[in-house]
């Protein structure tokens, strides 16, 4: 969780502020400047300081450092701090921690591994962490910063250290693990980069004047010379952290026509980053995945930008989409449209705020390219990444497995058909359970929005598919796709611990992307077990829409539940084959007439909501269980 505070300073001999207010139950106490940065003349704190580094998750990044007190300085301790910014986390959400690093310490010659902010085991919940440790002359510390969980492909993080470190350490050591299966790379001279000292840097802005917000907003640009996009600024409203996605079509051409068709672009770059708030520019770094983006000479390539929420600024264009807004002597952009997020409603007539990053390559010079690279590896690494190795990911069935003291039902991961949501039910059989993480299977290897809902109180889905207010929302993320075959994991911390009670009464869920990348497997028994152990049974159920809306039937869930018992002690050998179970109405699934009242849908005028009265006439007392609106957008609202 962040805090924001105003930050007084009182000076030696002045009355500037004769009021110290102190928060005991927040950060680390008062700012002691002169303990904390190396201040010449004022102090001997030795400082070190690794700043934006970015790691892949599963990735480790070790820094040495050595106590020097030979000369001047006489500090005790030393003081580690790992700092980044994480992403947006849902509303709501209780332990909102969305890319999860962990910050360590060894010290050479002792087997103690030191956790931060005073804890005997990794922090999950917090984006800074500190240890400190006694540190004499000649000791030597390894400090390691492990990307434990990224529901983005990367992050960035901040590193400094504080006490008498010697001259020459943070030594940094970087282990990344291959992720499985590995694919063969190969750089071939016809695709490769030409280096940065053949390339000259410019850049094109079109305009900071806003006016229009919107989650995301599509633009073309035309290239007279060839060109390499290397980076983005945007306009956004928001002053907090933002979680941006930026689309490339896949052919050559225009967006018009396909502002609706996801499968006609390709993700080129997705990250976290500080929003600086209306009028001033939030850069994006240089694009991670496909870098840089290269736009042949005579060339017209279509941009998306999204981000989760809208907060976006566009400008409205009076000659229209489609004509020229911002040229230079390399580049033509052109007015577009504003977007819903994950391609969704369309504005027409706006112009994107913002600055392309690119380089020019240098005419009067021969590029000079990368040399070919071919990576076949078989095993993981747990070394300096010199040689990359893997393994194949093992083929998902459904069983049950047990580590410590947390097990595990896996219902299946055939696949087959892609849907956005499943809902299905589950039953604890002897002992309450409780859920704490899940893994789903998903299509895609982008970053994805997942939502996990829990029907209020007890009993089937069946009747409430399409009735929202009978829903509670247990948590939302976004997750990391890991593609047909692999588990896509939903970290623990993500939702609210889900209680499943052996009371002998069904419990529904509704597991939802905002895009239909989420796989299923064609049921024949709707309503029946389909995966089962001695503490837990996993029901066919149906396919859905984003949202509550249209439903599917016949529809398998794909995925992992892992749970922990509140007595523990049975085996983990699966069921025999899936059995038909009956259902019967529960006391949560009262037999009662449900009626409906339209107003109208003919529309006319677009606002952002409504104030109106409802008397109930009848002269009985009604209870209003969940309503629909009318809304311009076919997006997320």
């Amino acid at each position: 969780m962040a805090y924001r505070f105003s930050l007084f300073i009182s000076i030696s001999g002045s009355n500037v502020c004769k009021r110290q207010i102190i928060v005991h139950h927040v950060g680390f106490g008062r700012i002691n400047l002169l303990k904390t940065l190396s201040l010449e003349g004022k102090n001997d704190v030795r400082t070190k300081v690794i700043d934006r580094k970015q790691i892949s998750s599963g990735s480790t990044d070790e820094y040495i450092f050595t106590i020097d007190r030979s000369g001047s300085c006489t500090d005790a301790d030393l003081s580690v701090t790992l700092v980044w910014a994480d992403p947006a986390a849902a509303s709501g959400c209780q332990l909102c921690l969305v890319n999860d690093l962990d910050l360590s310490m060894k010290k050479q010659g002792s087997s103690e591994t030191l956790h931060p902010n005073g804890r005997e085991s990794r922090d999950s919940r917090n984006n800074a962490e500190r240890i400190r440790a006694t540190a004499n002359h000649g000791d030597e510390f390894v400090a390691i910063v492990r990307a434990y969980n990224l529901a983005t492909s990367t992050q960035k993080y901040s590193l400094v250290a504080t006490g008498c470190i010697a001259d020459d350490s943070a030594i940094s050591i970087t282990f990344t693990p291959t992720p499985s299966p590995t694919k063969r790379t190969i750089t071939s001279p016809e695709t490769a980069t030409p280096t940065i000292e053949d390339s000259i840097n410019r850049s094109l802005v079109t305009t900071f004047e806003g006016g229009s917000l919107a989650a995301g907003a599509m633009f073309d640009i035309f290239a007279l010379n060839s060109v390499q996009i290397r980076s983005m600024d945007i306009h956004t409203s928001s002053s907090e952290m933002e979680f941006a996605k930026i689309y490339k079509r896949k052919s050559a051409g225009s967006h018009q026509g396909y502002e609706r068709r996801p499968s006609a672009w390709n993700l080129i770059a997705e990250e976290s980053f500080g929003g600086m708030g209306t009028g001033v520019a939030s850069s994006l770094s240089e694009f991670t995945l496909t870098s840089p983006i290269s736009i042949q000479a005579s060339e017209r390539s279509a941009f998306y930008i999204t981000l989760l929420r809208t907060r976006l600024w566009c400008t409205s264009s009076t000659s229209g989409t489609g004509t020229v807004y911002a040229s230079n002597a390399d580049l033509q952009l052109y007015a577009g449209v504003g977007k819903g997020s994950n391609f969704g409603a369309t504005i027409r007539d706006r112009i994107w705020n913002g600055k392309v990053h690119y380089s020019v390559n240098d005419v009067e010079s021969t590029p000079t390219f990368a040399p070919t690279t071919a990576v076949i590896t078989d095993a993981p690494t747990h070394g300096p990444s010199k040689k990359i190795i893997t393994t194949p990911a093992p083929t998902p069935h459904p069983t049950s497995k047990s580590t410590s003291n947390e097990k595990m039902l896996t219902a299946t991961f055939t696949g087959g058909y892609t849907i956005t949501g499943n809902m299905f039910n589950i039953m604890a059989l002897k002992q309450d359970l409780v859920i704490r993480r899940m893994d789903v299977h998903i299509a895609s290897t982008n970053a994805e929005f997942v939502q996990i809902y829990k029907r209020r109180g007890f009993g089937s889905y069946q009747g409430y598919a399409r009735r929202p207010g009978a829903w509670t929302l247990l948590g939302e993320t976004a997750i990391q796709g890991q593609g047909s075959g692999i588990a896509s994991p939903i970290p623990m911390g993500s939702f609210a611990p889900l209680e499943v009670p052996a009371d002998g009464n069904l419990m529904a869920l509704y597991i939802t992307l905002q895009q239909p990348h989420l796989l299923s497997t064609a049921g024949a028994n709707t309503g029946g077990v389909y995966a089962s152990n001695p503490d837990l049974q996993i029901f066919e159920g149906i396919g859905n829409g984003y949202g509550f809306t249209h439903i599917i039937n016949a529809r398998i869930w794909n995925g992992n539940l892992h749970y922990t018992t509140q007595g523990g002690g049975f085996s983990d050998e699966p069921s025999a084959s899936p059995w038909v179970t009956t259902f019967s109405p529960t006391p949560d699934d009262p037999i009662t007439p449900q009626f409906s009242l339209t107003t109208t849908y003919s529309g006319s005028e677009v606002q952002h909501g409504n104030m109106f009265d409802i008397v109930a006439s009848s002269g009985s007392d009604i209870s209003i269980h969940g309503m629909d609106i009318h809304t311009v957008s076919i997006g997320v609202e």
